[in-house]
């Protein structure tokens, strides 16, 4: 049975997709399912022993490419690409970018970023004559899908209902569980309901929340993705559509060594005028357009990386490839365009439009149709003709500034006092790796492309195979066979003249995106571990006086640990004596110093053995003359003294809407009111027994503790009160203790007026992926419960542990 299965087939690895054709001809480990009615799947093993079923024909997995609610855009890497890059798809199955959307930490957050928004409908600024309505919450919900599901916001498929619920007198829910009437609404029970406060996500239904407005109003807000495509996350048709990353340098496009007119020569002009907290004062006219600069401190960029997401034009079918054609009719901000793609509806003459290609990475694009002979889109049109891999493509230069374009901002507030206003950075990427005269988006040594470290080469055996045909390659004499056009030389297995050729030389770049999430087996840290080392000296001083040096340094391009507020590294050291009594810290000192280092792009045990074909360590150069200025940095340890930290650990009673304040009551004024908790850093006054320091980055807000509503620092009795990012816009004076690339930070603990005998010193360096919630469980013995670890969900690892035995004398050597 011939199979006539005409397919483009993403290379997750290299970015590139063409057009082929056929599962027939060679041996095959698919199995044809039979019955009574014609077959319409395939059965087959996949690399990894795993059974898989896909469509007989790669283009049933397609759909027809249109815009709405339940629509989309977009492939599918479940139904499609997985069948022909079994193990890409695999690795990218285990990412954080396959649960972007989905993930269970992610969705309460997002809910509880509708409660905040809820909570905010009725306020007025006056001064502006601009009102925060329920139309207003309808295009700021669209906020988080912009990075989360990029494909749902493209296809217009993001859909969010703001209602205001009446006949329900709701200061009588006294109780957490008012925060949520979902099933209530969805039974027509809203007046006997408490509801839950945190509705659990599912997929394919609605999700709804519900909170109090300003107005003292009841409003419910449903949100859903209606096609399954586009609840994928960030898919393989996301990074991979992707054509053109905006304002990242002010280079235009370069084509065959000639300058084109292409890309936008570092210009952005927004759509409509930028205001500073959704209705507050216009930080930005849309008249005056933004200007490239290497220094993200700069104005301009600061404005820019307040965008995320994607870009949006009026005609989706012709996104812009000319400086001319940039922001012209542009109906949405973001940070990159997505490759055209024809919309299938009545104003095109009935034509047919299925998704799929061409798709852009590494190596360009050669895909110019897709799978179903009823296709109408001219593909060849979509290609952008100043697209050179070797000069422009966004995974080269440009690849730092692809990932940046989601993970550079949280909610991009307003940092307090600054006129004009200037925004809350979550990402120091940008900052920390400028350094003299190299240029933030290039792939150098001060400078290294996010990729290099987080999608190394691996070997792999089958990085492209026919489709549901694990083990059968493309060849030329296969596709001559079939009519096809010739294989590439980068995906021809049996081609000598290419220098790259992920067929030929078995690798791919690892899609599983590895990084500091990636904590649970098989990977068990190790990525994590790759980005720091640690050490421990022991010295006996003589006279009962004990000297311990410790050293904690970064080896990544970027700030360790991440950038969010709730990545959160912990170390501790502990001296005990023969009989497990834990010793006094007598006084501490601390020094910063930095060096070149090279960062082993990941270990052995995170993913397979390094490809030699890709490096096997990334150098971060160290420019002793950069000034790295960011929002909150602490100052440098110049042999300070420096004492133990903790986490302040208060409730105090806040005003707030959102599922992090907790036990909330709604009081006698309809104001709700809960407590929530303190996870700031804080310096104790004083030593004791074990010595702390906790490193991350703090974000929040000063609260009057009185009133619980939000205030400024110079209020009296004004607290700083750590919260989820959206809710974050200051991060105060040397609230930010993250070690900056090449740092090392080196400790010299003393203890005094010790007797006599042998003593045992650790010091261990723990991960706290969810360390925000400023909380770590100790055992007796000082180090972490792993007990109490567990069973709270904490994920802290320990990632590094050193144990020496020294003898204290009771005199000088």
């Amino acid at each position: 049975m011939k199979l006539n299965v005409k397919s483009l087939m993403l290379v997750l690895g290299t970015g590139i997709m063409f057009s082929l054709s056929g599962c027939g001809g060679g041996s095959s480990t698919s199995t044809v399912t039979t019955d009574s009615a014609p077959a319409t799947e395939i059965t087959y093993t996949g690399t990894d022993g795993s059974t898989r079923t896909a469509a007989i024909n790669p283009g049933d997995a397609e759909v027809l490419a249109g815009q709405g609610y339940q629509h989309t855009l977009f492939d599918t890497a479940v139904d499609k690409c997985q069948h022909c890059h079994n193990e890409l798809f695999d690795s990218w199955k285990t990412s954080m970018h396959s649960k972007s959307w989905s993930d269970k930490i992610f969705q309460s957050k997002h809910q509880d970023f509708l409660r905040t928004h809820i909570a905010k409908i009725g306020a007025q600024n006056i001064a502006d004559d601009v009102n925060y309505t329920t139309g207003t919450l309808g295009k700021v919900g669209k906020t988080c899908a912009k990075c989360h599901a990029p494909a749902a916001i493209y296809s217009n498929d993001y859909n969010l209902t703001v209602s205001e619920i009446t006949g329900v007198n709701y200061t009588d829910l006294n109780k957490t569980e008012w925060a949520s009437l979902k099933d209530a609404l969805e039974n027509n029970t809203v007046s006997d309901a408490l509801g839950n406060p945190n509705p659990s996500y599912t997929p394919h239904e609605p999700t709804t929340v519900v909170s109090i407005g300003k107005d003292k109003k009841l409003y419910s807000a449903t949100y859903h993705i209606g096609h399954e495509n586009n609840r994928e996350g960030i898919s393989c048709a996301t990074c991979h559509s992707i054509e053109t990353v905006r304002m990242m340098t002010d280079e235009t496009y370069i084509k065959d060594g000639v300058v084109g007119t292409g890309g936008d020569g570092g210009i952005y002009t927004l759509a409509a005028d930028m205001r500073g907290n959704v209705i507050g004062p216009i930080v930005q006219e849309a008249i005056n357009p933004l200007g490239y600069s290497p220094d993200a401190s700069e104005r301009d960029m600061n404005i820019f990386f307040k965008l995320v997401g994607p870009e949006k034009y009026a005609d989706v079918a012709n996104s812009p490839h000319e400086t001319s054609e940039y922001d012209v009719n542009k109906k949405a901000d973001g940070r990159y365009t997505f490759r055209g793609i024809d919309e299938d509806n009545s104003t095109n003459g009935g034509k047919t439009h299925y998704t799929g290609g061409p798709f852009y990475g590494p190596f360009g694009v050669t895909g110019l149709d897709n799978s179903n002979a009823d296709d109408d889109t001219n593909r060849s049109a979509q290609v952008n003709p100043y697209y050179d891999k070797e000069e422009n493509n966004h995974f080269g230069n440009n690849g730092k500034a692809l990932c940046l374009s989601c993970h550079q901002r949280s909610a991009g507030a307003i940092v307090p006092g600054t006129n004009p206003a200037e925004f809350m950075e979550l990402c120091t990427t940008w900052t920390a790796v400028s350094n003299g005269d190299d240029t933030n988006a290039n792939d150098s040594v001060y400078s290294p492309k996010c990729q290099k470290c987080h999608m190394p080469r691996v070997d792999e055996e089958f990085v492209l195979h026919q489709w549901a045909k694990p083990t059968t390659l493309f060849t030329q004499e296969f596709m001559a066979a079939n009519n096809k056009t010739a294989l590439t030389p980068s995906f021809d297995p049996d081609d000598m003249t290419a220098i790259d050729n992920p067929v030929r030389d078995k690798w791919m770049n690892d899609h599983a995106f590895v990084g500091g999430n990636k904590l649970g087996a098989p990977n068990s840290g190790a990525k994590f571990q790759s980005g720091f080392d640690s050490s421990l000296i022991v010295e006996d001083k003589g006279n009962g006086g004990l000297q311990v040096k410790t050293v904690l340094r970064n080896k990544t391009a970027h700030m360790f640990p991440g950038a969010h507020p709730m990545r959160r590294v912990l170390t501790r050291v502990i001296v005990t004596d023969s009989n497990g009594v834990e010793q006094n810290v007598s006084i501490a000192h601390a020094t910063s110093k930095y060096g070149d280092i090279s960062n082993n792009v990941v270990t052995g045990d995170a993913t397979d053995t390094i490809s030699e074909h890709g490096d096997a360590v990334v150098d971060v150069w160290y420019n002793s003359d950069r000034v790295i200025s960011y929002q909150g940095k602490a100052d440098e340890l110049v042999n300070t003294e420096v004492y133990s930290q903790d986490f302040n650990g208060s409730k105090p009673i806040l005003i707030g809407v959102d599922g992090t304040v907790k036990n909330q009551i709604v009081t006698d004024t309809n104001v709700i009111k809960g407590n929530v908790f303190n996870a700031a850093i804080i310096d104790l006054t004083e030593y004791d027994s074990r010595f702390t320091r906790i490193y991350g980055r703090q974000t929040g807000k000063y609260f009057d503790l009185t009133t619980g509503a939000p205030t400024s620092p110079s209020t009296p009795g004004a607290a700083y009160i750590v919260r989820p990012g959206f809710d974050s816009n200051i991060v105060p004076d040397q609230y930010d203790n993250r070690l900056q690339p090449n740092e090392r930070e080196e400790y010299t603990i003393n203890y005094n007026g010790l007797a006599a005998g042998d003593y045992s010193v650790t010091f261990k360096v723990y991960y706290m992926l969810k360390g925000a919630n400023g909380q770590f469980p100790e055992a007796q013995d000082g180090w972490l419960d792993p007990v109490v670890n567990e069973a709270k969900k904490f994920i802290i690892r320990e990632m590094d542990s050193h144990t020496e035995t020294v003898t204290v004398t009771d005199a000088p050597i």
